[in-house]
């Protein structure tokens, strides 16, 4: 009994540890926060061991975990009403789905990517990124303890956006044509 379960175990580990790293990219897609995105892949891993009886060996485990992880993002959403989004459900499942079909690989090097253009960025840049994504605040309260009008904030979060998702696909760009 004990080796059964041990071998479960084991089964259920080496299945997650397969598509980890795409189902928490799925998360993240979907709610764009990170600290929400562990909490949320956190809850889905949870979830996904405690139905692990029901999974049907030989069947795609990455689809099986992804559609678990859908159903508690989209509570998550719903508990979430009184946050302002930005995206619509349906729209962030779109886009979760289409990145969900991204090889591992090809995350790896978005990942990599963004943590050298990251390193390009000002200070002052690099803590507004930090403080919209990180921290759970408006664009108004982080403008407010930076001292600056929220519109401007907002402008230099697009701006700071738009270099960031350039310099991401030149490196990408460049790391494929190698």
């Amino acid at each position: 009994m004990i080796d059964s379960c041990d071998a479960r175990s084991e089964e259920f580990t080496k299945l997650l540890t397969q598509c980890e790293r795409q189902l928490f990219a799925y998360v993240l897609a979907m709610v764009w926060r990170a600290q929400d995105a562990e909490d949320l892949y956190q809850q889905t891993a949870m979830l996904l061991w405690e139905k692990f009886d029901e999974f049907e060996r030989g069947t795609n485990f990455k689809c099986w975990a992804f559609s678990f992880a859908r159903h508690v993002v989209l509570n998550f959403q719903r508990s979430q009403r009184r946050r302002k989004t930005f995206l619509t459900a349906e729209l962030a499942s779109t886009l979760a789905d289409r990145q969900a079909a991204v090889p591992v690989g090809e995350l790896d090097s978005f990942a990599d990517a963004l943590g050298d253009c990251m390193g390009q960025l000002s200070d002052a840049d690099r803590r507004l990124i930090h403080l919209c994504y990180g921290d759970e605040q408006t664009i108004k309260q982080i403008a407010e303890k930076l001292g600056r009008p929220a519109q401007s904030t907002y402008n230099s979060l697009c701006r700071i956006r738009r270099r960031l998702f350039d310099c991401v696909k030149r490196a990408v760009s460049r790391g494929s044509d190698a």
